[in-house]
């Protein structure tokens, strides 16, 4: 899940500008500003999730809503890019994959070692798999031509 939310968001964030400048035509500036938009989308989940993973028994409400948020906006952007502001706080919601995780870790841990390995592993096992996300969507978007 984890890696999963930091594979999108690295992908985005290296790619968005560029697939919106060739895709609709707007300006690299414009572009900036949504890069900008999408990154601001995160703020308030980051504060949001831990405190409603704490009050609920059943996170898989919070994994579904994210996981459908980042589906469908990736899916909407790519079928209709001219709507970009509406897909864009949506995939942005789909980031909470990465404060999601993170929380999880520590609330599904008995000690403060296993925590600490469980983190280790996440995060490291993660961040390799997140790696990827530039590449493949670089060779997306040459495959498809735009």
């Amino acid at each position: 899940m984890f890696s999963v939310g930091a594979l999108s968001m690295y992908a985005y964030v290296a790619w968005l500008p560029k697939m919106l400048v060739s895709m609709v035509g707007i300006s690299k500036t414009q572009a900036g500003i949504v890069l900008a938009l999408y990154n601001a989308a995160g703020i308030p989940h980051s504060i949001i999730i831990p405190m409603l993973l704490l009050k609920t028994k059943h996170p898989i409400y919070i994994i579904i809503f994210a996981s459908s948020c980042l589906c469908i906006g990736s899916l909407w952007l790519g079928y209709f890019p001219q709507f970009f502001w509406g897909w864009i706080i949506l995939i942005g919601l789909g980031a909470m994959f990465i404060p999601l995780g993170l929380t999880l870790i520590n609330l599904r841990s008995n000690t403060e070692q296993g925590a600490n390995i469980l983190s280790s592993f996440v995060q490291g096992v993660g961040y390799l798999i997140a790696a990827i996300g530039p590449f493949l969507m670089g060779h997306l978007y040459a495959w498809s031509g735009n």
